[in-house]
């Protein structure tokens, strides 16, 4: 139990003698775990701390502390009651001890849209849920029908979840005052936060999903308002671009970026190790079903099924998945839909992901019905489903909009268009073999990214922040 290089204090003399005598490859016994963990990470040789630590102790090059002295120094998966310093805190759940604030233990969530299932309901849950294991009281402001946000945030979570949730009306916030809160998150899709009252908790952040006025003039009584706030949260550096521009003030010093966790083992039980469950031509789309709006984030999937409907071949499957949030809209949808093309509204995760298992491609048009910079807030400001499809092997085919091309290279590990005809090619080739990518090159490139938005950087991330401000 000692010997993490997290945070480690050695000496250089004993790691040089540990280099020139052993031979990790000859002389170092693995356990079946750290062989698991190496092939998992694709690592070369193994972990430095594991080789060091191990060369000390079995070998008798030198000392390592004992555990009494160690737990006084440094923690990460043993726990510590004061220790110098750390790595990975919360791997012990010893949260209380690292500097969260615990005055009222209380925090306070904001949310002014209808909490139904969607990208942003689910970062919203993932923030409470965090706070919710840190064993804070957390207030849910909204106004959704408790019945609406029992199904959601359960669906997300689990039921015992929800219910330590304290669901208030927004109507009552005022009434909170003298810093009854120790943060008070709000979320919001403007470059204003919906309150700016500071005094109902010692720390007032401001997530931001995107400004979709970003390009409206400023208000500068409320920028000057937004200069008290302690941090802004933005979801990607896609966000992060349009979001100052929105401001004439320096307020970078309290953006923070907190990507939404994407990798999550509790709710990805389906996760894909191989790509040998995958039907050719196959492809997925996943998404809300709503209409078309001006300036609104929205997936394009009858753009996408009249290209399917479009394209000379037959062979081929078309799978859309989504929550229905309009029933003429998903009526349209159907109506264009080919023998080939299948609408699946509304189903469980573990539907969703049968069926991204089996899939072979993923598209995602967020975007593309408008010229790229045109309409920013139409295109895709992170993409959660994006990653999710990439955790289950499926090969990206993405507009060349938004935060996408952030993390996907065409032709190396998807593919990225730039209008629907580019689409339709794409698909063709696709169809016809006349597009060779490396799939397994392709598919490891993408774990690695997928490694970025998993829980354990999720849960470091979001500590750094409220460690922080």
């Amino acid at each position: 139990g000692v010997g993490n290089g997290g945070f480690s204090l050695r000496k250089k003399s004993k790691m040089i003698e540990c280099i020139e005598k052993i031979n990790w490859k000859t002389d170092i016994i693995l356990s079946d775990r750290l062989k698991l963990y190496v092939i998992d990470k694709t690592n070369s040789v193994i972990p430095e701390d594991v080789y060091f630590s191990k060369c000390l102790l079995e070998k008798g090059i030198g000392k390592l502390a004992p555990r009494s002295v160690a737990l006084e120094f440094s923690q990460e998966t043993q726990n510590s009651i004061n220790p110098l310093g750390g790595h990975n805190f919360y791997l012990c759940n010893n949260f209380k001890n690292i500097g969260i604030i615990k005055k009222t233990n209380k925090i306070a969530f904001f949310s002014p849209y209808e909490y139904s299932i969607g990208g942003g309901e689910y970062y919203a849950a993932m923030i409470m849920k965090y706070f919710l294991d840190l064993n804070y009281h957390v207030y849910f402001f909204t106004r959704t029908d408790i019945k609406t946000v029992s199904v959601t945030f359960t669906h997300f979570t689990n039921k015992s979840y929800f219910e330590k949730l304290i669901i208030v009306n927004p109507i009552y916030i005022d009434t909170y005052e003298n810093k009854y809160f120790d943060y008070f998150i709000q979320m919001a899709n403007n470059k204003y936060p919906p309150y700016f009252n500071i005094n109902i908790a010692h720390k007032n952040i401001y997530h931001c999903q995107f400004p979709y006025d970003y390009d409206k003039l400023n208000n500068i009584e409320n920028e000057n308002k937004l200069n008290n706030f302690d941090a802004i949260i933005l979801n990607s550096e896609y966000t992060k671009k349009y979001y100052l521009k929105c401001f004439n003030t320096n307020i970078q010093n309290k953006i923070r970026i907190l990507y939404p966790l994407c990798n999550n083992n509790n709710n990805n039980n389906n996760i894909a190790s191989e790509p040998l469950n995958k039907i050719n031509n196959t492809f997925i789309m996943i998404g809300r079903i709503f209409p078309t709006k001006n300036k609104e984030n929205n997936k394009n999937f009858d753009l996408v099924i009249n290209t399917f409907n479009n394209i000379k071949s037959n062979n081929y499957k078309l799978y859309i998945v989504g929550s229905c949030k309009n029933n003429e809209y998903l009526k349209y949808l159907k109506n264009l839909c080919n023998d080939n093309i299948q609408i699946y509204n509304d189903v469980s995760d573990e539907e969703k992901n049968a069926l991204m298992l089996k899939s072979k491609y993923f598209i995602h048009a967020a975007g593309i019905n408008y010229n790229s910079g045109e309409v920013p807030s139409a295109e895709e400001h992170f993409g959660i489903s994006i990653i999710e499809s990439l955790l289950n092997n499926c090969i990206p085919i993405c507009a060349n909009r938004g935060f996408p091309p952030y993390y996907i290279e065409n032709n190396k590990n998807g593919f990225l268009f730039d209008n629907l005809e580019e689409l339709k090619l794409i698909i063709d080739d696709l169809i016809n073999n006349n597009i060779k990518i490396n799939e397994e090159y392709c598919i490891k490139y993408n774990k690695k990214i997928c490694e970025k938005f998993n829980i354990e950087n999720y849960i470091s991330n979001i500590s750094n922040i409220m460690l922080n401000i």
